[in-house]
Parts: structure tokens; sequence; C-alpha cells
């Protein structure tokens, strides 16, 4: 089963317009049933509840859901299984320790250098897919370039860059779909 997780660091910041906002949902939903087609079961992991998620900070999922507009991503979301915070997601993943563990935005990004990065980080670390929320044309980009810092057994800090598999749209999806099947 695909692991997804929500890249947190994609959650808009700032304040748009209805209109912006009810797109960026509709793209978001679309990428969500991009990822059903190929993983049917897939766990969408958040930093919290997808009834908490904003599509910008004047625009909760709940203001967009009740939008007539959005019936059609209203019902699918309420379809879709999530599971937060990110520490249960590792746990029930029996994944390793986050302690001595940290991702950050590489220093090549068009935004945030150097942002601790925990939903890219996770999808990296199980081998899964970042969804991104379209709140900047960035999280357009299929690979997140990220810093990957962990401790050596003597208490030294390893440093290596990783690209973590990202998608904000379901071509997104599909060309990581297309990559993995060819």
């Amino acid at each position: 089963m695909l692991q997804l997780l929500l890249n947190d660091l994609s959650i808009p910041n700032a304040p748009c317009s209805r209109e912006v906002a009810t797109a960026r949902l509709k793209q978001f939903v679309d990428a969500l049933r991009a990822v059903a087609s190929i993983s049917p079961q897939f766990v969408l992991n958040g930093p919290h509840s997808l009834a908490d998620l904003s599509f910008a900070t004047n625009w909760s999922l709940a203001a967009l859901r009740n939008d007539g507009g959005c019936t059609d991503e209203n019902i699918y979301l309420k379809t879709v299984q999530d599971r937060f915070p990110y520490g249960q997601t590792v746990a029930e993943l029996e994944g390793p320790p986050l302690a001595g563990l940290e991702y950050r935005i590489g220093d090549t990004a068009a935004i945030l250098v150097g942002e601790a990065a925990l939903g890219l980080g996770l999808a990296h670390q199980f081998n899964g897919l970042a969804l991104s929320i379209f709140s900047h044309a960035f999280w357009s980009e299929p690979g997140i370039d990220l810093r990957r810092l962990s401790l050596d057994e003597g208490g030294d800090i390893q440093e290596e860059m990783v690209t973590s598999r990202n998608a904000c749209s379901d071509e997104g999806v599909a060309h990581h779909q297309e990559r993995s099947s060819s």
C-alpha cells in the first residue's frame, strides 16, 4: 500500500480569494482520486485531522465543503481515511524513531530553504509520496530536494542530500506512477 503523507509545509499561511482556495481544494481532491486509482486502500497521513485542513488562512476545509461548487469534493473527502499526527504514523508503520533524524528543505529550493520538512521527510523515509497543496509553484515539483541529517553512533551529525517524491495534482501522481512502472 502506498504511504501518502501530507506535505505540511505546503499548507497555505496567507489569505486568498474563495476562487483560489476552491481551485486548491479541487486539485487536492483530484490528486487523492489519482492516488486511489493506484492504491485504493491508501491512508492520508498528516500533522492533524483532514477535517482541520485549510486551503488558506481564511478558507478552512469546512468552509469550502459547504460551498455549493464543492459538492463532489465534499462527498469524496468523507471517504478518505486519514491518520494523524505524524507520530502515530511512524508507530503504526513501525518505522525508525524520529529522534536523531531530521529532514530540511534543500539549499536550492525556491522557498523555505532550511525549513524542517516533516511530511516530505517521512515520505522519503517510508518510500511514500508527499501530497502537497498547490500554494506555491514550487510544490508542483515531482521531487523535492531535502537535507537528511542524522546522528551516527559517535554522536556526529551526518548529512546527505535526498529527494522526496511529491505531487500536488493528478498529473503529478501520474508522473510517479509512470516512473515506477517503467
